[in-house]
């Protein structure tokens, strides 16, 4: 998952969009959409998780890992929900088609919450110091919006985590 935040931005746009906007319809296809779903989560989660090394390195306070963890883990079991519960027995199908729309908007929930903690963990780790909710909000936007964000932040990720 490190190859997420090591490679440069161009290389993360093709791959995000090649996989998020696949254009052809069958199952197999199909699965290839929820994979660039998947993989952009993990992008976000990758900025977190291995800028928490980065903070360690200069003496920062971390962020609360443990919590970033559970949320991917209910984010990529939502995503298999999701792509999967039309194979469910039919009881099961029937639970599933009722809980499936507030799993994912928790799933939502989840997500933002790891921009939050990626955009942080970036922020502290550029401004070397603790930050507030202004010094970062730039960067949660841009991740949140990943046809800019990672133009422009892949870069700067390159230059901090690798300095």
């Amino acid at each position: 998952m490190k190859f997420l935040i090591t490679i440069k931005h161009w290389q993360l746009f093709l791959f995000l969009t090649i996989y998020g906007f696949w254009p052809f319809e069958s199952s197999l296809f199909n699965s290839i959409k929820y994979l660039g779903i998947a993989l952009f989560v993990l992008w976000a989660f990758a900025i977190g998780y291995y800028g928490q090394k980065e903070l360690t390195r200069l003496n920062l306070k971390g962020n609360n890992l443990y919590g970033i963890v559970s949320c991917l883990i209910f984010i990529l079991l939502t995503l298999i929900t999701s792509k999967f519960y039309k194979e469910f027995p039919l009881e099961l199908y029937r639970l599933a088609d009722h809980f499936l729309p507030i799993l994912i908007l928790i799933a939502l929930i989840a997500a933002l919450y790891i921009f939050f903690f990626a955009a942080k963990t970036l922020a502290k780790i550029e401004f070397k110091d603790d930050v507030v909710f202004d010094d970062y909000f730039s960067n949660f936007l841009l991740i949140g919006i990943p046809i800019i964000g990672i133009w422009t932040l892949q870069p700067k990720i390159n230059r901090l985590m690798h300095a």
